[in-house]
């Protein structure tokens, strides 16, 4: 999925140009407290998304971050921390998606 991500910007776009534009888009979408959109990117190898998600869930859910790994540490989180945080955060984002969105499905459907 992130290949799909990258592919959407120029070439030689910098990465910190194309995480921003991911954050901001996100933050469009909802609040970081509802819903951080960018938890349904995933990596190839680990289905997990990218390190920037990990770092505002911390900021954000502070608390659940440390209930999922006893730590509020980012560079520390394991394989299984990452795909339990990142379990937490996607379905806000389908459930905040549904409700506030037309699906594509829906579309199809009408």
């Amino acid at each position: 999925m992130f290949k799909d991500f990258h592919a959407v910007f120029d070439i030689g776009t910098k990465d910190e140009d194309k995480y921003d534009t991911l954050e901001a888009a996100s933050r469009a979408l909802a609040p970081t407290g509802v819903a951080i959109y960018s938890a349904v990117l995933a990596k190839k190898d680990t289905n997990c998304p990218g390190s920037g998600f990990y770092d505002i869930f911390n900021n954000v859910h502070r608390n659940e971050f440390f209930e999922v790994t006893g730590h509020n540490d980012i560079h520390e989180l394991t394989d299984e921390d990452r795909r339990n945080i990142a379990a937490i955060e996607r379905p806000r984002v389908y459930e905040h998606a549904h409700k506030h969105f037309i699906l594509a499905e829906e579309l199809r459907n009408r």
